[in-house]
């Protein structure tokens, strides 16, 4: 196809760390307590990981069936019309720049071998990979699932052996220190790929993130009861102050 090829996608298991991350935040600000945070993390942890990797199946196997049956249609058409199909890939090549007497005589040569003329028919008239034996959706899947789980389950095990050990500090920011690492790392790794700067990749993607995790956080924090009337009491303080203040002025 024509073009440069698409950027890769984020490494496996980002997806995993910010939607566990998040839900973390959200029950902290909630202030519903230790239990249900690792209660509410695990179970979306899991439900997620396998909504994620049964996706990446089917969206794989829908699209290997479809390019079965793209190609078999392709090898159907190329044994029964040749020349139309030669006719179709001289003309993608001359609009790519070749010569009418190039573009003819390299169509000419592939149309020797029906495998590989099937497959740059693929290519060029319906910008399409022919499809491949050794390509696994079922395997897509399974690597999908156990990624999410794998970097998933920072968020929650720093949350659960900081709040379990009794130390000093709070379970939440271990959770946070730990998943901005794990992130940073990451982005480390998508920078690598992309030919970016790793620092700065992994820095941008740590800082989305947790940003995400704590918008998460202040809307736990303002849709739980308890923490607004705290909001409405430290108001109601100030306004207090602001009106003793005044009367004493006036006095």
């Amino acid at each position: 196809a024509d073009g440069p090829p698409p950027p890769p996608p984020p490494p496996p298991g980002m997806d995993g760390i910010i939607t566990t991350f998040a839900i973390v935040c959200a029950v902290c600000g909630a202030n519903m307590g230790p239990r249900t945070v690792i209660s509410m993390g695990v179970a979306s942890l899991v439900a997620d990981a396998f909504s994620m990797g049964m996706g990446d199946y089917l969206s794989e196997k829908a699209e290997q069936d479809f390019a079965l049956v793209e190609h078999k249609r392709v090898v159907s058409e190329t044994r029964s019309t040749p020349e139309e199909g030669k006719e179709k890939l001289i003309a993608s090549y001359e609009e790519k720049g070749l010569s009418a007497k190039d573009a003819a005589t390299i169509v000419e040569t592939m149309a020797k071998y029906e495998e590989v003329f099937v497959d740059q028919m693929m290519v060029s008239e319906l910008d399409m990979m022919p499809p491949d034996d050794d390509d696994s959706a079922a395997s897509k899947g399974v690597v999908t699932f156990i990624s999410f789980m794998v970097f998933g389950s920072v968020p929650l095990l720093a949350f659960f052996i900081k709040e379990k050990m009794g130390l000093d500090g709070s379970p939440l920011m271990s959770s946070t220190v730990a998943s901005g690492c794990t992130m940073f790392s990451l982005g480390m790794i998508k920078g690598n790929l992309t030919s970016q700067n790793m620092m700065y990749a992994g820095f941008v993607m740590a800082l989305q993130g947790l940003f995400a995790s704590y918008v998460a956080f202040l809307i736990g924090y303002v849709l739980d009861p308890d923490g607004a009337d705290g909001a409405e009491a430290v108001v109601g303080k100030v306004i207090e102050g602001l009106v003793a203040t005044s009367k004493g002025g006036e006095l």
